[in-house]
């Protein structure tokens, strides 16, 4: 377990995103890396899965990135997200001592697979009602090397706390223009590492234009009584759903 000290919560509150380096050790990774593979081979791709999500590539091809939800078909993965290395830090950033699992999802960003466009989650979350984004704290853990060329993510600090101007091209996501780009933060991760970050933290990221695959599990928190909105999420997730990552 690890415990936040109030800089660190100061800071979480300031940016709506706080880096935290070795979650996970190495043979931690390396078990959900070997998860991950057998999942790839496991799940059936095609287009009738709802479980697969497809992104474009470079070349306008498509290729299948994700799998969501992951929990329910990996006792490994579930048991890595109910941990307390991780559940501790999500319970001091949600205020409360046993935060429950929204939803799940496994990321895949192989080699010229393109990016997303700026986007904050919480607008993606069919089913919340007024349920407030506060309520609300997202875990990316870094199953390979974040780094600039691979398409990392990128965030833009203190604009958690309102729900910024749509895009024209989708309304999900959020027109850049009002945002100052140059405050972008784009944090190198190690696998192990975990980014954790509000429901409504503005954040995009770019193509991947290394040779190397850019693996990540994605765990949403929920403070606790708010557990059963996700499967009111996924019951109202249409077919053609494509949540950014």
């Amino acid at each position: 377990m690890m415990t936040l000290d109030p800089q660190l919560l100061a800071r979480y509150s300031r940016d709506g995103f706080l880096v935290v380096s070795d979650v996970f050790n190495d043979q931690g990774v390396q078990e959900l890396l070997e998860e991950s593979a057998r999942l790839w081979m496991a799940v059936k791709i095609d287009q009738n899965n709802r479980r697969i999500q497809w992104r474009k590539r470079v070349d306008g091809s498509r290729t299948a990135d994700r799998i969501d939800p992951v929990l329910d078909i990996s006792p490994l993965i579930e048991k890595a997200a109910n941990g307390p290395c991780i559940t501790s830090v999500a319970g001091q950033l949600l205020n409360c001592p046993k935060p429950e699992v929204f939803k799940c999802k496994l990321i895949s960003k192989w080699p010229q697979t393109t990016g997303y466009a700026m986007h904050q989650d919480y607008t993606y979350w069919p089913g919340l009602g007024d349920t407030s984004p506060d309520h609300f704290v997202t875990a990316l853990v870094a199953l390979d090397p974040f780094e600039p060329d691979c398409g990392a993510l990128e965030l833009f600090p203190g604009l958690h706390h309102v729900k910024l101007p749509p895009a024209i091209e989708n309304p999900k996501d959020v027109d850049e223009s009002s945002v100052d780009l140059s405050t972008r933060v784009s944090p190198v991760l190690s696998p192990g590492d975990v980014v954790f970050f509000h429901g409504m933290a503005p954040h995009r990221s770019g193509p991947n234009l290394s040779p190397h695959n850019r693996q990540s599990l994605f765990f949403t928190y929920v403070t606790p009584g708010y557990a059963e909105l996700g499967k009111q999420y996924y019951a109202l997730r249409p077919d053609d759903f494509m949540e950014p990552g």
